[in-house]
């Protein structure tokens, strides 16, 4: 995804309607990217079930393996704040040092953690290569 957003293309998001969708989509609208919900083709693809071991296995809330571009929803209930969260690490975002920042790649739990901040969008739109602060280029 990270390569059709810099490349201002659209992505092909495979995933259900649904928040999963709807986490993705708020990523493609505050980044001024396009998102489309495809069957094939995928740039990244949202499914549940199981995380790789390597990437923490049933230890961790989701996960997103760069290796087949996927991310993976293991608590139900959820969906659209892991959706948040590991859309962030599929552009490139860590997770944030302090104890849940108000940021979405906090620790799942924390307050806010269900919404896109500014620290979450800055780093974004650098991976992007997008300028700052703006919407970009």
């Amino acid at each position: 995804i990270i390569t059709k957003w810099r490349a201002q293309e659209t992505a092909v998001v495979c995933v259900e309607e649904g928040p999963e969708w709807y986490a993705a989509l708020n990523w493609a609208a505050n980044l001024n990217r396009s998102a489309l919900r495809g069957g094939w083709g995928c740039d990244l693809t949202i499914r549940y079930g199981t995380c790789p071991s390597y990437l923490g296995g049933d230890n961790v809330a989701g996960c997103f393996d760069p290796a087949t571009q996927t991310i993976s929803i293991i608590y139900t209930g959820y969906g659209y704040a892991i959706t948040l969260h590991e859309v962030g690490h599929a552009l490139g975002l860590g997770h944030r040092a302090q104890y849940c920042a108000q940021s979405a790649m906090a620790e799942l739990g924390c307050p806010g953690q269900d919404s896109l901040w500014a620290i979450d969008l800055q780093e974004a739109r650098a991976n992007l290569g997008m300028s700052q602060p703006g919407w970009g280029n």
